[in-house]
């Protein structure tokens, strides 16, 4: 299946968050180069910035914070990832308070 649509933040796709993960357990942990390698899309300081602030400090660490996303589709998290602001029943989601609460 395509997972090109963002997952825990709008400028990572689901098959990125996968990639980078997947890298972190085969290369180990500080592996960055090889991890970005891995990644494809991006850079090794791109890399560690994201796995430091989505899952190490995550307020649910070692898993990453996903009430902001929960719950929302596909289309949804496309819709954010644009740029757009996704309404939800009566609840107004801002993609700038998604990323900067990472």
């Amino acid at each position: 299946d395509n997972l090109s649509f963002p997952l825990i933040c709008p400028d990572w796709s689901a098959d990125e968050e996968m990639l980078l993960l997947e890298a972190i357990d085969m290369y180990g942990f500080g592996n960055w180069n090889d991890v970005a390698d891995n990644v494809g899309t991006k850079s090794k300081s791109q890399c560690i910035d994201h796995y430091n602030a989505v899952y190490l400090n995550s307020p649910c660490f070692p898993v990453p914070d996903l009430s902001l996303v929960k719950g929302k589709n596909k289309e949804e998290l496309l819709a954010m990832a644009k740029g757009h602001q996704v309404k939800k029943g009566s609840y107004v989601m801002s993609p700038v308070r998604i990323i900067s609460s990472l």
